[in-house]
């Protein structure tokens, strides 16, 4: 049986991973009441916008991938890597990032200027080194609990790894559970 990982890497084209991350990051926004609206044009600089907390957000997705053990990055610069060319990157345009990692099967959700200019990487694992200061902890930006925060409820259970989605969600009091 072909997991996950190899699934996404079967896809021919990085803009077919593309677009399973999107739809895998807006249903995670649906299974909590989150509106999701598709820009009609591929040319605009975010993926789809929220609506969290009276607010409309846009976001940028992007797709984890393998590099070493313990971190997986993601690109935070649109555009293609040729020798010469600019890649631009979203601060200021999309305030959000909304990344899917296949090998963890993780859901992160952070603000665009945490994100470091081209390609930003999330740490699962302790460095061989032990240094914790400056890494980008994974636990900072699970999705579920950066959610919970913007809209100003808090997060109770679940497996604490952004995994899955059976985790109690206290908003505004309401004790909505997802499924």
């Amino acid at each position: 049986m072909i997991d996950r990982v190899e699934r996404y890497e079967s896809l021919e084209r990085s803009q077919k991973r593309g677009y399973a991350t999107e739809a895998i990051v807006t249903v995670a926004f649906a299974l909590h009441d989150i509106p999701v609206f598709v820009p009609t044009s591929e040319e605009e600089s975010c993926d789809m916008v929220v609506g969290i907390a009276g607010r409309f957000r846009p976001i940028r997705c992007a797709t984890a991938y393998r590099k070493s053990p313990g971190t997986v990055p993601f690109e935070t610069a649109g555009g293609r890597r040729r020798a010469g060319s600019d890649r631009r990157g979203y601060d200021g345009r999309a305030p959000l990032f909304a990344v899917y990692d296949p090998i963890n099967d993780y859901r992160y959700l952070m603000p665009a200027e945490e994100a470091t200019s081209e390609t930003m990487e999330i740490r699962f694992r302790e460095a061989r080194n032990g240094q914790r200061v400056g890494g980008n902890w994974y636990e900072d930006y699970l999705f579920c609990e950066q959610l919970a925060r913007m809209k100003g409820g808090s997060v109770y259970g679940g497996d604490g790894e952004g995994r899955g989605w059976n985790r109690q969600i206290d908003i505004d009091g309401a004790g909505y559970f997802s499924p």
